[in-house]
């Protein structure tokens, strides 16, 4: 199955490396200098402007929603999607999800590895314990997916998907497509604008091998 995320956060990489290694002064010039309009540009251009608006943050009840967005392999009808949370009240746990766009049922998954590698585990649910610092599923650890996508989730497409809480109940979330998660792209841009080499090698999708 095609993965496009490791892809896409290889390309956005690729542009922002060479504006930071001209702003750490390795093309020849005397001293480092900050990253300048056009490394900005390049930055922009690769990421298409999607991290440069503020979190996105979704209340239900006592447990915010926080840069809900899914991924999608090409041709493929199943969705992964992630969000990070904060959980201000009692434990809860996330027990569904469904879309309108989507004839399946969601699935629950956690990523373990050992020493053959990853596997994948289906749960029944994602346990919501408190927690005031965020909390994010990812495809290394937990995540839900959702089977039966009826449109393709080309980069961009919002895909609506009404989550179920134990406790909290109900509530409707978008999840926009995207390469790789909100919270890696602005890390990704702090780090271009502070000129840090040795942090932009160190960002990579963190599905990827």
């Amino acid at each position: 199955m095609a993965n496009p995320g490791g892809a896409g956060c290889r390309a956005l990489l690729a542009p922002l490396l060479v504006g930071a290694l001209a702003a750490a002064g390795c093309g020849g010039d005397a001293e480092p200098r900050p990253p300048s309009r056009t490394d900005a540009a390049a930055v922009s251009a690769a990421s298409g402007d999607l991290d440069e608006a503020p979190p996105v943050i979704v209340p239900i009840g006592e447990i915010e929603i926080i840069d809900p967005w899914a991924k999608s392999a090409i041709g493929d009808h199943d969705a992964k999607l992630f969000f990070a949370f904060r959980n201000l009240g009692e434990a809860d746990r996330l027990i569904g999800a469904s879309s309108p766009i989507a004839s399946g049922e969601a699935r629950f998954r956690l990523v373990v590895a050992d020493e053959g590698g990853r596997r994948v585990e289906t749960l029944d649910h994602i346990a919501i314990p408190p927690t005031e610092t965020p909390f994010e599923l990812t495809e290394v650890g937990y995540y839900a997916e959702i089977s039966g996508v009826q449109v393709p989730l080309t980069m961009g497409k919002e895909l609506p998907v009404e989550l179920h809480f134990e406790r909290a109940g109900r509530a409707d979330v978008v999840f926009p497509s995207r390469f790789h998660s909100p919270s890696l792209g602005r890390r990704i841009r702090a780090a271009v604008r502070r000129g840090d080499l040795e942090a932009l090698r160190a960002l990579r999708d963190p599905a990827e091998p």
